[in-house]
């Protein structure tokens, strides 16, 4: 979008943010007998702050859900995953997935025994991706457990529309 900057006394200082959609930026500089003059142009493409408060919010056998805070600048964010060895140092991080438009992610291709950290990038809607987020970790992914079974089983009345059962946990 264009913008204009015009006063009818000096102007010592000005600012004006603009977003370059196709890559090219024109500035004119004009006055009735007053030469444009530019001390600095800095050109600083958008970048979105790493998402906070990343966090595991739900650990199984099958699966890790992940939370993290929304940032105003992203257009999706993306997964990133890490191995954690047993002595609790987080391998290099991978791409897990991406395009995500929520503050959520469920992720399904967790393995009993291991451990995971994730981080989090948020990327702006010209595809600039923020430094990636504090990690996470999981912790070790339990092994589905089947419960206890019930002790003092005992019928506790019989009836001719069934049987009622008792027992403690």
């Amino acid at each position: 979008s264009a913008g204009r900057i015009s006063a009818r006394q000096a102007v010592t200082v000005q600012t004006y943010r603009t977003v370059v959609e196709d890559g090219q930026l024109s500035a004119t500089f004009s006055g009735t007998g007053v030469a444009g003059l530019v001390n600095g142009l800095a050109i600083a493409p958008l970048t979105p702050a790493a998402p906070a408060d990343v966090a595991v919010s739900r650990v199984a056998w099958n699966a890790v859900e992940l939370t993290w805070g929304a940032v105003t600048e992203a257009a999706t964010y993306s997964v990133l995953r890490a191995d954690v060895d047993a002595a609790g140092t987080t391998g290099a991080f991978s791409p897990l997935t991406d395009g995500l438009t929520g503050t959520s992610f469920v992720d399904e291709t967790v393995a009993v025994g291991g451990s995971y950290a994730y981080a989090v990038t948020a990327v702006s809607a010209y595809d600039r991706p923020s430094a990636p987020s504090a990690e996470a970790r999981s912790g070790e992914i339990p092994a589905l457990a089947a419960p206890a079974a019930p002790a003092d089983l005992a019928v506790a009345a019989v009836t001719a529309q069934g049987v009622a059962l008792t027992w403690s946990a």
